[in-house]
Order: C-alpha cells, then sequence, then structure tokens
C-alpha cells in the first residue's frame, strides 16, 4: 500500500486588495491517509474537499464583501501531486529540446498561487487532450510536444481531477454568492 501526507489545499478570496486564506481540507491537514494507489487518495482528498466546502459556506461569506462593484477572484495551490507531475512535465520538456517558459506549469511545479482564470485554461486543455489519450504517440517521449509530455506540464491525471473539482467549487461559491 501507499502511504502519502495529503497537501492541504487553499481557496485564497481576493477582497479589495487584501487576501485571506482557508484551507479547503482542515480535516486532511492532521492526518494519513493509506489507499491502495494515489489516484484514488486524491479522489478521496476532493470529495471530502467538497464536503467541508459546503460546511464552509458562512465562512467563505463572510470573507467576501458583497460589494456589487467586484466579483470575488480565489487563488488556489495545487497539491503536491500536481506539483511531481507538473516538474516530471517540465523535465521531460526541456531534456528532450524544449525551450518556451510555461507559466502556468512552472507554477504548478514550484507550488505557486493558480487563478481562477489559469484553472480554467487547465480545464479546457484537458477537455481537448482526453481525446488524445487513446493515440499511439500518446506515450512516445521523444518530443517536447508529444501529448503525453503536455499532459503532465498540467499536472497529469492529478491536475486533471484537481482543475475540474477546484472549478465546480469556484463556480458553486459564486453561484451562491450571487444569490444572496
Amino acid at each position: 500500500m501507499d502511504t502519502r501526507r495529503v497537501s492541504p489545499l487553499f481557496l485564497a478570496i481576493h477582497n479589495n486588495g487584501k487576501m485571506s486564506k482557508v484551507p479547503l481540507n482542515t480535516a486532511m491537514d492532521s492526518t494519513t491517509e493509506t489507499l491502495e494507489n494515489p489516484y484514488s487518495q486524491f479522489q478521496a482528498a476532493c470529495s471530502k474537499i467538497y464536503i467541508e466546502l459546503v460546511d464552509m459556506e458562512l465562512t467563505v461569506q463572510a470573507m467576501v464583501s458583497r460589494s456589487e462593484s467586484s466579483a470575488p477572484e480565489y487563488e488556489v495551490i495545487a497539491p503536491s501531486e500536481v506539483s511531481q507531475e507538473a516538474q516530471e512535465g517540465l523535465k521531460l520538456y526541456y531534456d528532450n529540446g524544449g525551450r518556451k517558459t510555461w507559466v502556468l506549469s512552472e507554477a504548478l511545479a514550484n507550488g505557486q498561487p493558480i487563478t481562477s482564470q489559469q484553472i480554467d485554461e487547465m480545464v479546457s486543455f484537458f477537455n481537448d487532450a482526453i481525446a488524445k489519450r487513446n493515440q499511439p504517440e500518446w506515450n512516445d517521449v521523444n518530443a517536447p510536444f508529444q501529448p503525453l509530455i503536455c499532459w503532465k506540464l498540467m499536472g497529469g491525471d492529478f491536475g486533471n481531477l484537481w482543475s475540474r473539482t477546484t472549478k465546480e467549487l469556484y463556480v458553486s461559491i459564486k453561484k451562491q454568492l450571487s444569490q444572496q
């Protein structure tokens, strides 16, 4: 069995130039999950995050200004599994002659905050890339723009699940706040 510590995720709410951080998976901060594979572990983490976010509704609402002039924005830190995949993708990319700087991939790999717009970019990328997973060249890592390398640059399977879950949470929060 694979035993790993699940890294905490944070929801950062921007309000008039100030940023507040709220842990999304507070119940998992101090526990170690033991599951048969990291993907199942990450799915469990995302499920717990979603449940806890529903419980955090009042906290989030209290932190967000009810100013009608500006919509709340958020930033999140990718979990370590996403960072590791992005680091591996960057290594493969540069080892195979890639020269472009990947701002989003670098941010994921270095544990820097990711904005809602970047989450949207990730979801859009994964929507487009999923069709390529069945192509024979998917696992060939000999070229810098090979589909598997690009997939890893965005955090791999963990990045796919994490970006979709994070976007869903943000849309849910925005909807709840707009109904007030």
